[in-house]
This record gives C-alpha cells, structure tokens and sequence, in this order.
C-alpha cells in the first residue's frame, strides 16, 4: 500500500463459490476486517477501477458463461469472441496506437510498391523489422515488436485492420504470403506471434490446439503440421517481445533477412487431416504420452532452427 510508512501492505482473503454457475465472493476480508457480501462485488470494481483495469474486468465477466470449482480444478464455459480478446489483449498490453499505425502504413506501402502480396513470410518480416530497429533507436524496442506483431498477427487472421488502427483509411490486400510454401503455416505463424506479442504464450498454445480439435470434428481434420507452424509462431513471438535484448536481437536478424528454415523447421511427416476419430484411435486424448511425444518432437525440431536457439 502506498504512502504508509509502517507495514506498507494489505492482505485480503477471499472465497469464491459458484451459483448456478457463476462465479461470486461469498466472504471477503480486508486485513483484518470483515466486508459483507453485499459490498464484495462494488469492492472488486473499485479496486479494477483503481488499477484501471474496470473495462478488462467487464470484458471478461461477461465472456465467463459457467465456472465450476471442484477439488484441485476449476472449470471454465466461456464464450468465445475473437474481437472481444484481440482487444482485451491489445489494452492489457499497452500497445502504443502511433505504433500500431506506423505498421500498418508500412504494410500498405510494401504492398503498394508490389511487395507483401505474395512470396514468403520472411520477405515480409525483413521489412517490417527493418523499420522496428529504426523506430527503437531512441524508444523502446519490445514495444516496436509487439505493435509490429499485432499489426501482422490481425492481418494474418484476415479480419479487418481497420477495427485495430480506427484512423487507418485504406486496409492491405487480403493475406497471400507463405511458409514452407504453404499459405496456412504463414498464418498460423504469424496469428500466433500477433497473440503472444498482445498476450502471452499458453494462450497462443490454447487457441491454437482449439482450431485443431475443431477442425478435427467436421473441418480440414486436426493436424500436427499446423500445431507445428503455431508453436514456431509462440516462440518467435515470445523472443521477438521477452526483454529489451531479445527484442533488439531479433531486430537485428531479422532485418539482415533471415531463411524459411531459420524460422520453422521441415514438418511434412508429421500426421495432418486426421479425423476426430483417426485422432482419438491414434493419440486417445490432448494430454495423453502418445500425443506429448509428437509435440515434444515438434519444440525439438523448432529449437533446431537459428533464430530459435536463443
């Protein structure tokens, strides 16, 4: 707690109880004095409001459908919104907007000087990265690359960047770019980036295994060669935004032009199109050894790659 000389801090102890399936504070305390459960939910607000995180705090309240707790585990139904989540992720990053609209100008100059059309991902990546170790000069550089990231990350998805940079006049030409000479892994890689670079990596990890399983039940099947291109994407993104270092160094790289293969290793054996019941004959489950065998072979494979080694 600010401003108390003597013992500058507060503990609160709270229990939460499910009804009906929602979350709520059922006894909450201050130090040492109780709060009734009536004033437990405004005294969450205020202090969200304090930390000014009260419209971050709504966003999730409301995408919570169900939370369920048990012994050891809590269950969480939520609703899924992508645009609700890229701007969640975008305020609790603190992106800087002039950023995000530097990037996005970049892009649309690269493609109206015929470039970022077609062709591979690290084409792409040499020019934006090139303009981040410029713009870090004197500023900051994990904040260049998570607004690059972002910017690239949205554009990948083909959702309109438009709803990110609110000033922009013009939207780039629809994703094109490839890795491995596949459109998809551009993609995945780069969405996956963009989601750590406004977030953090397991949700990277999450969103991408959701898609599989997805697909697996009616879709292009679950495939490995996908969770593969996403995990690059993770862990680039995680180097390219950890600390003022790694973001300055992957600058560097990047900008020099860097390989298909310094980024995202060879995946073409690896099991794609299964079907959800090829892929529960095969693998059982997610979180079963036969399927952690795979993904352990997948990170082996990505740490082999340059820009990957640390």
């Amino acid at each position: 707690m600010p401003r108390i000389p003597v013992r500058p801090y507060l503990n609160l102890v709270a229990r939460i109880e499910t009804r009906d399936g929602v979350p709520r504070v059922s006894q909450l305390r201050v130090g040492s004095v109780p709060v009734p459960v009536f004033l437990a939910a405004w005294a969450i607000e205020q202090v969200a409001e304090q930390v000014r995180l009260t419209q971050e705090y709504r966003l999730v309240s409301n995408m919570i459908q169900q939370l369920e707790l048990r012994n050891g585990e809590v269950s969480v139904r939520y609703r899924w919104q992508p645009d609700t989540l890229r701007t969640l992720g975008t305020q609790l990053a603190g992106i800087d907007s002039a950023a995000l609209a530097a990037y996005h100008t970049q892009l649309l100059t690269l493609q109206a000087d015929g470039k970022a059309r077609a062709g591979s991902v690290t084409d792409l990546l040499r020019s934006m990265f090139a303009l981040a170790q410029q713009r870090s000069a004197a500023g900051d550089p994990v904040a260049e690359n998570r607004a690059l990231l972002l910017v690239l990350g949205v554009w990948a998805s083909e959702r309109d960047l438009r709803k990110l940079v609110p000033q922009a006049q013009d939207k780039p030409a629809r994703f094109a770019l490839s890795l491995r000479q596949r459109r998809d892994f551009g993609q995945h890689f780069l969405v996956s980036a963009g989601i750590v670079a406004a977030s953090e990596t397991s949700l990277s990890s999450a969103i991408g295994i959701y898609k599989e399983v997805s697909d697996s039940r009616g879709g292009s099947g679950f495939s490995f060669t996908d969770i593969a291109a996403d995990r690059a994407g993770t862990r680039f993104g995680k180097f390219a935004t950890e600390s003022a270092d790694s973001a300055r160094r992957i600058q560097r790289l990047l900008s020099q032009g860097v390989t298909e293969a310094d980024i995202m290793p060879p995946v073409s054996d690896l099991p794609e199109g299964l079907t959800e019941a090829e892929f529960i004959s095969r693998y059982t489950a997610v979180d079963s050894p036969a399927y952690r065998a795979v993904l352990d072979e997948i990170d082996r494979r990505i740490e082999t790659c340059p820009l990957h080694r640390g």
